[in-house]
Formats: structure tokens, C-alpha cells, sequence
């Protein structure tokens, strides 16, 4: 909830509704939060343990899916394997020549 938020969880145990809106900032509250708000809330409150467990739930998930998202690409499009560690480059190659005159 408080990935975009700009406000910090107030003192005490537990959050109103509104101020776990302001915690979670304009992009951080959706259909879910409020689900999730909904299943937790006892007069008409959560407690911070529960806002902390529903955000890292979330990051959780966020972080599977960016990692499902890279493999997919990585499969479309594959990455070069590196050069070989033993191979030395050609003579006459890249690589500058010993005692020369490199700035």
C-alpha cells in the first residue's frame, strides 16, 4: 500500500480507512486495497501489522511477476552468452599492444 504513498502510517496501533488511502497515494489504492482494507478492518480500522503484511504481500507478487515478465522476454529475444574467459583476443586485435604508446 505504501509503495507510491507520500504520507507515513500515523502513531498508534492501527489506521483508519483514509489514512491508509493517504498511505497509499493516489496509484497505490485499487480494488483489492480496499478488499483487502474490508476483510481486516474492525470498527472500521486495521492494524498497522496488517497494512505492513498486505504490502508485502503485494511486493511479492509484484516482484514474480516483473521476474515472469523478464523470462519472457529473455526467451523471445536471448542475451549473447559471454565471450569465453580462456580466449585471447587475435593478434592485431582490440586489445592494445605492450610498451606502446597508449594515452
Amino acid at each position: 500500500m505504501g509503495a507510491g504513498g507520500s504520507v507515513a502510517l500515523p502513531e498508534g496501533d492501527s489506521v483508519t480507512l483514509d489514512e491508509a488511502k493517504a498511505y497509499a497515494g493516489e496509484g497505490g489504492w485499487n480494488e483489492d486495497a480496499q478488499k483487502a482494507f474490508d476483510a481486516a478492518a474492525a470498527d472500521g480500522k486495521v492494524t498497522k501489522d496488517a497494512i505492513s503484511a498486505y504490502e508485502a504481500e503485494q511486493n511479492k507478487a509484484a516482484t514474480k511477476l516483473q521476474a515472469s515478465i523478464r523470462g519472457q522476454q529473455e526467451r523471445k529475444n536471448p542475451t549473447k552468452p559471454p565471450e569465453k574467459s580462456g580466449d585471447a583476443p587475435a593478434e592485431g586485435g582490440d586489445a592494445p599492444a605492450e610498451g606502446g604508446d597508449a594515452p
